[in-house]
């Protein structure tokens, strides 16, 4: 079974300020009161661990998903220790993968379940940027240019 983080073993505050989140071509696929940059990360991937709720909870978290594509079907995809099993999220202009879901077989608490869990998206590191580093002009080809060679050596 692949390594997936599990919910109790982080904190989820959140800042109170609800950060935007765009895709490289600028599109709004996702908001959070947490920062990416201070979410826990998956060690298989270093994808960016993100809880997905509907209303802000006790502590503040909040971190929902947009106009994004869902994958039709689960994707197999080989790593050292073995497989994930996982959905895909796209980017509805530009087709970019921004993240995927991880089935339920691969957490703990629903290993004899199947189907996607939708509460919980692992985003790609380097995918998306602030509303701030957009309007600051940040140079996403260098971003792309990371995950590309990623992808390819994996």
């Amino acid at each position: 079974m692949a390594e997936a983080a599990s919910q109790p073993k982080f904190s989820m505050s959140g800042s109170g300020d609800l950060v935007m989140y765009h895709c490289i071509c600028s599109h709004v696929v996702f908001c959070s009161t947490t920062p990416l940059a201070t979410s826990p990360r998956r060690t298989a991937d270093n994808a960016i661990l993100c809880h997905l709720t509907e209303h802000p909870t006790k502590d503040g978290h909040y971190a929902r998903l947009f106009d994004v594509l869902h994958a039709p079907q689960a994707s197999i995809v080989r790593r050292e220790d073995g497989f994930d099993k996982i959905y895909l999220r796209q980017c509805p202009y530009c087709e970019v993968a921004v993240g995927y879901h991880l089935d339920e077989s691969h957490f703990e608490e629903t290993q004899n379940s199947t189907g996607k869990r939708a509460d919980v998206i692992f985003i790609f590191p380097g995918g998306l940027m602030t509303t701030e580093e957009m309007e600051k002009g940040q140079d996403m080809e260098a971003e792309i240019g990371k995950i590309t060679a990623k992808a390819v050596t994996a």
